[in-house]
């Protein structure tokens, strides 16, 4: 940092990002300041996944790695010897993926790991409280009973850990002695980590009831508190300078650290989009003031002046995705985790740039029960790398140094929703004629930007669904009609990733207008209901044919 500003003595507890390679302790995200530089575009070195064939994943797994060392952490779901369902915590070889060690709980956890001095805590919701020894292999050192479960992150500060459960309680413990300090009792559920100012002296916390609350750090009491017109699931409050900023429903407040009093509220300043704000907002030094990153469920990306509240941007970057987490905030780009499995990288100068997009693949067994795959937690910067835990317990480690040389899959060619091979029938040819295709990369991501469909050789505008990968195109519908003529056609579709690998994929298939398409049934009709005559076959989606 150029300067040593008033908040060089408040640390900013969030517990979920890493920059440097550093552990995971809420006090590394602490310096609002941009995480190392991240040379676009990445491309997938590795991946492990914690389930295995048959397994079925959770609806939502938030939690983001934890790297220390050449180690990283997650907790996930996975399976025990006898197959069953369970979460665990597993400790993974930072540049291969491969498994050192594992360790199962008793129950689901919804919040990230807290490192310190080599022990990993973490909270579950049977509300146990877990110390385990990353020396021995993830051995229990002990365990401390909540009132009830918790799905919050630890967060540890000065030897203190601060963690909430879903009775309302909160706890201080020493991380030396495992014994607890105090406990305060609040309205309603604490699901979300907390913050710590040493300038203060004070520890925030949000709960359910909808409320803000300023404890102090010595013994737990109530310095003071502030309502919220929301209650607050996702987000939770971060501290920069003298300013407390909360995210609430789809409000953004800024209130003064130590007293609580209302600064700037984002939706007076219409400097948010009027929708639920996604996770909690992350902050980032800039020049000599800071911004602020979050996510709304519209599916935009925001910035806005931490001191002023107004926007920093011209406009939000809108995705095609919704996010699900915290941006990750780069000296070059904003990363952020969507539904639908996306990984985005936003330029941070000004929002208006895609830099780079990518789409996980799960393993075979959860894509084909059909399962949504999304990024739920936020991904985490260590070393050049990016690293990113999808709900059904897959992580993706992500490097500028993988190696991809490889070019898109493009496959599954269909016409009128019927493979093309070497010895297909003929199609119909009157218009809408519809075209398909199946594109995939794991290496580096589609360019969707360089994507080119052609049909006899003329480029034609096309749809992708990157969410599907399918690539269609129809033939369109004219008065007076304009079908294909009858013979043979070439249909070609080039393809590229965002490392510059380029291919292209050539199909052939025959018009013949003799063959008139059968329409397909409606599940329960019987045979032969519906069937059409010559002269109808034009209809798009229709199946196989017979001639006449």
């Amino acid at each position: 940092m150029n300067r040593v500003p008033w908040f060089s003595a408040i640390l900013i507890l969030a517990g979920v990002l890493v920059a440097g390679g550093l552990s995971a302790s809420a006090a590394e995200r602490s310096r609002a300041t941009a995480a190392e530089d991240v040379s676009l575009p990445l491309a997938l070195q590795w991946k492990f996944s914690s389930v295995e064939l048959g397994g079925e994943p959770p609806a939502r797994n938030p939690s983001s790695p934890v790297v220390s060392g050449d180690t990283v952490y997650i907790c996930a779901r996975g399976l025990t010897a006898d197959k069953t369902p369970t979460t665990s915590v597993y400790a993974l070889a930072i540049e291969t993926g491969e498994k050192k060690w594992d360790h199962i709980l008793e129950g689901s956890v919804f919040g990230t790991l807290a490192l310190e001095n080599d022990v990993l805590w973490v909270a579950d919701t049977k509300g146990w409280l877990y110390a385990l020894d990353t020396k021995r292999s993830g051995e229990e050192l002990t365990r401390f009973k909540l009132e009830a479960g918790s799905r919050a992150t630890p967060v540890i500060h000065e030897g203190v850990l601060y963690l909430g459960d879903d009775s309302g309680m909160f706890y201080a413990i020493d991380t030396t002695t495992r014994q607890e300090r105090w406990r305060f009792r609040a309205g309603g559920p604490v699901k979300l980590p907390v913050a710590v100012s040493v300038e203060t002296n004070l520890v925030y916390i949000a709960t359910s009831e909808p409320m803000l609350h300023a404890l102090r750090i010595s013994d737990g009491r109530e310095s003071w508190r502030h309502p919220m017109p929301e209650v607050m699931m996702d987000g939770a409050p971060l501290l920069w300078e003298n300013n407390l900023y909360v995210p609430s429903g789809k409000h953004l407040f800024c209130v003064t650290a130590s007293r609580g009093r209302d600064r700037w509220n984002s939706s007076q300043l219409a400097s948010t989009t009027g929708h639920p704000i996604v996770e909690t907002p992350t902050v980032v030094e800039e020049g000599d003031g800071a911004r602020i990153y979050f996510a709304c469920q519209d599916g935009t990306l925001n910035c806005i002046d931490a001191s002023t509240g107004r926007m920093a941007w011209k406009r939000p970057a809108l995705l095609d995705r919704v996010p699900t987490g915290s941006p990750v905030v780069t000296r070059n780009a904003v990363l952020v985790g969507a539904q639908g499995g996306f990984l985005y990288a936003i330029d941070r100068e000004n929002g208006s740039k895609l830099l780079w997009k990518y789409r996980v693949f799960p393993p075979k067994d959860i894509a084909q029960q059909g399962q949504p795959v999304s990024i739920n937690g936020t991904p985490i910067v260590a070393d050049g790398r990016v690293l990113a835990l999808s709900n059904e317990g897959t992580l993706y480690c992500f490097s500028p140094d993988a190696v991809d040389r490889t070019p898109p899959e493009a496959k599954e060619f269909h016409v009128h929703d019927t493979p093309v091979e070497k010895d297909t029938d003929p199609v119909y040819g009157v218009p809408p004629v519809p075209f398909k295709v199946t594109i995939e990369d794991e290496g580096s991501g589609i360019d969707e930007s360089k994507l080119v469909f052609k049909l006899d050789g003329v480029a034609v505008k096309h749809e992708f669904n990157a969410a599907t990968g399918e690539l269609t195109y129809s033939t369109p519908v004219t008065q007076p009609a304009k079908p294909l003529a009858d013979g043979q056609h070439k249909v070609s579709v080039v393809v590229a990733d965002w490392r510059g690998n380029t291919k292209e994929y050539e199909w052939s298939f025959k018009v013949d207008h003799r063959w008139v398409p059968v329409p397909k049934l409606p599940a329960g009709a019987a045979p032969g209901a519906g069937r059409m005559g010559g002269g109808m076959g034009g209809m798009g989606g229709m199946g196989g044919g017979v001639r006449r």
